[in-house]
């Protein structure tokens, strides 16, 4: 990896830098919020009970073990039951469980920073600054409960390490498909790639602990999938991918998901067969970052697996000159701001006869974000590094 010819961009970073500092001050005022987490430690909680959290409960049961109805569109995957107690431990007191929760996110967030450090000793600055902008959108999650910032990372490191650490790489994407809709398009990465012990870690880790959750709750697999995929979690609210605004009914709103899905899908296949047929050895996992974003449903809690991308343009604005340069100047500020862009969108369409202000906001956001990644030309990943 080189930096060079970078005095130009020192305006552009100082700029975005000075923004980041602002956002994370305006984080700082309104303090934590935790809007996702209790609903989460309660869906935790359930699996130490012994309790189907996808289904009701009979209220007197809930007296019993004293524990609080889920909310209405809170939940995980069965499996994320298991693992989910890695960042929502139900087995602890509420408060000990916040406290807990908040050393885990700045760990999370440190020990990245360190890895980059080491592995890029001569450029830390950079590092710092390309931390700083990963702040924006770590933080925001992090801030309401929602662990959607450290399950981004873990699929960022799991990008590093497939290569050289296959087994490591695995657990940690196996660990982010607690949320398969962050997850899942990088499986199918780890798949097109040939990276077979990665994606087998995966389905080794996930099945099993799918299998302990039905043995704890004493249900069968099929049957905890099935009332997984029908305790309609999430919402009406939720963003439910790129086709979210089209005209149809609440009643087909899952058809409009599904619309999504494939999308990024063959958005995902797209990229690799053109790569294929330009020759090129590895196929850059940029394109499923991006589908990502658009393919399923969101609170927009998960906008920091753009981090990748931020970095490529980061890279690439470095070396580059004319309109591409400046393509890439505006995806570092653009992919790493999208959560305050999103927010400021809402806002802006709160006062107008949207559909959603919110769905309005972030359908717009990610069709901007689409078109400006296709007409970005070199989509190589620019950097990477092996733990040793």
């Amino acid at each position: 990896m080189t930096f060079h010819n970078l005095f130009s961009l020192r305006t552009v970073c100082a700029f975005y830098a000075l923004l980041a500092v602002t956002i994370l001050l305006w984080y700082t005022k309104m303090g934590l919020q935790w809007w996702d987490f209790e609903g989460q430690w309660i869906v935790a909680n359930y699996l130490w009970h012994g309790l189907n959290p996808y289904v009701s409960v009979d209220p007197q049961v809930l007296i019993r073990h004293t524990l609080p109805t889920v909310p209405e569109g809170w939940g995980t995957s069965p499996w994320g039951l298991l693992l989910g107690q890695l960042f929502y431990p139900g087995y602890l007191s509420y408060d000990v469980a916040r406290g807990y929760f908040l050393c885990l996110a700045l760990l999370f967030f440190l020990l990245s920073g360190v890895a980059a450090l080491r592995a890029f000793p001569r450029h830390r600055r950079h590092v710092v600054f390309l931390m700083l902008l990963a702040s924006v959108a770590y933080i925001r999650p992090a801030q309401g409960g929602n662990a959607g910032g450290m399950l981004c990372l873990l699929v960022c490191w799991s990008l590093v390490l497939h290569r050289h650490h296959p087994l490591l790489a695995g657990l940690c994407l196996s660990v982010a498909m607690i949320k398969p809709q962050l997850a899942l398009l990088f499986c199918l990465y780890m798949l097109l790639t040939r990276s077979w012990r990665t994606l087998l870690t995966v389905v080794v880790v996930d099945t099993a602990a799918w299998l302990v959750v039905a043995l704890l709750l004493q249900e069968s697999p099929l049957g905890l999938l099935f009332d997984f995929l029908a305790s309609g979690i999430g919402s009406d609210g939720v963003y439910r991918g790129l086709f979210t605004l089209l005209p149809l009914s609440s009643a087909h709103s899952l058809w409009t998901m599904y619309a999504s899905m494939l999308t990024g899908v063959l958005y995902v296949l797209w990229f690799y067969y053109r790569q294929a047929l330009l020759g090129r050895q590895t196929f850059s996992p940029l394109a499923v970052c991006v589908a990502t974003t658009f393919w399923s449903y969101s609170w927009g809690g998960e906008l920091l697996i753009l981090l990748p991308l931020v970095v490529n343009s980061f890279l690439a604005a470095s070396s580059q000159q004319g309109w591409q340069r400046a393509l890439n100047i505006f995806i570092i500020g653009y992919a790493s701001m999208g959560v305050i862009i999103v927010i400021a969108l809402t806002l802006l369409f709160e006062f107008t006869p949207a559909p959603s202000p919110f769905h309005t906001a972030m359908t717009l956001y990610l069709l901007l974000l689409i078109v400006i990644f296709c007409l970005e030309k070199q989509r190589k990943m620019r950097f990477s590094f092996a733990f040793r």
